[in-house]
């Protein structure tokens, strides 16, 4: 389903999430990407981290980080967004 972003959006395990996320290394509350100053933020408040694919650029695993996501790419909860038993969000900024 595609969801456009006007406020914070929560991601992860507990139904109660904008994206509610099913995979098991995902954490109840894993992450939220809030708007702040016209950017998009993706802020990772997991214990297994978030793996971050952005354009072509090689992955990034946040641990309690930040990244300011641009342009459109993917994230994983808890590993790779290259494992096929990943769920994945894909986003675009554009």
């Amino acid at each position: 389903r595609d969801i456009v972003a006007r406020d914070t959006v929560f991601l992860g395990r507990d139904a109660s999430n904008t994206i509610f996320v099913m995979d098991p290394m995902a954490s109840r509350r894993h992450a939220k990407i809030e708007l702040r100053g016209g950017h998009f933020v993706l802020v990772d408040q997991s214990s297994n981290g978030t793996f971050v694919v952005i354009g072509g650029s090689p992955e990034m695993q946040l641990k309690r980080q930040e990244l300011v996501l641009y342009s459109s790419g993917r994230i994983a909860f808890g590993h790779s967004t290259d494992d096929s038993e990943a769920d994945t969000v894909r986003f675009d900024c554009g």
